[in-house]
């Protein structure tokens, strides 16, 4: 004859407290295990433009890369992250002196992500000179619609970027990170000051990055609550 399983209270007790600790453990591995993705822009615009062919475009697009590849919507944060090429159709050149420390690139995202910072690539083009972005602002908003007017954004952070060095044909970027990370769909980068050259600010390439939204992370440690009751 079969033994009956009796359940107690303690048994009760017991089970409840094994359930919540798989949870707890589920939900610190959904918030610890994910790291920064890759947020490739759809959309770029600038305050204006050497040529028709050296637009915003050409820093969101990847043609000067080393591996375009690895840095698409979604891709992981690279370990080591692609280099940038030294041809000048590659990158977006403002080329308004007249306007040289009020040039704005306008980056548009598919869709809105919690942003943790950016990645940039500055001018590779004349390494060492005075071309490269220095002080820049960051807004952002997570208007479906892009904002009528930038000017009544506040700004998110303030950087200082490093001027390339001189004599290298393959630059690297330098990774900068928001104060606090924040959901956008838009996001504004307005340069204050280049390295002193008046022809106007160079940017090779921009990235953003992103971790997964709340909400994302909450089903996901859900999920794993779930799977592990169904064991039991």
């Amino acid at each position: 004859m079969a033994e009956a399983h009796i359940t107690t209270k303690g048994d009760r007790i017991m089970h409840m407290q094994q359930f919540m600790m798989v949870g707890l453990i589920a939900v610190t591995f959904a918030f610890t295990a994910k790291a920064d993705f890759v947020v490739q822009p759809t959309g770029a615009t600038q305050d204006a433009s050497f040529q028709p062919t050296r637009t915003g475009l050409k820093t969101i697009n990847g043609s000067g890369l080393s591996d375009a590849s690895i840095v698409e919507t979604g891709d992981e944060e690279p370990v080591t992250w692609p280099t940038h090429n030294d041809f000048y159709e590659d990158e977006w050149w403002q080329g308004n002196n007249a306007n040289n420390a009020d040039a704005w690139l306008r980056l548009e995202l598919d869709d809105s992500y919690l942003l943790t910072g950016l990645y940039l690539w500055n001018d590779a083009n004349t390494p060492g000179g005075g071309r490269a972005i220095k002080d820049f602002d960051i807004k952002v908003s997570n208007d479906v619609v892009e904002p009528i007017d930038w000017s009544t954004v506040a700004v998110l952070d303030s950087f200082t970027a490093a001027n390339t060095p001189s004599g290298v044909a393959n630059v690297v970027g330098e990774k900068f990170t928001f104060t606090t990370p924040t959901p956008a769909r838009w996001v504004m980068l307005e340069v204050n000051s280049d390295y002193g050259d008046t022809f106007g600010p160079v940017i090779s390439e921009v990235r953003l990055l992103a971790i997964p939204e709340p909400t994302s992370l909450a089903l996901l440690a859900m999920g794993g609550v779930m799977m592990a009751r169904r064991r039991r």
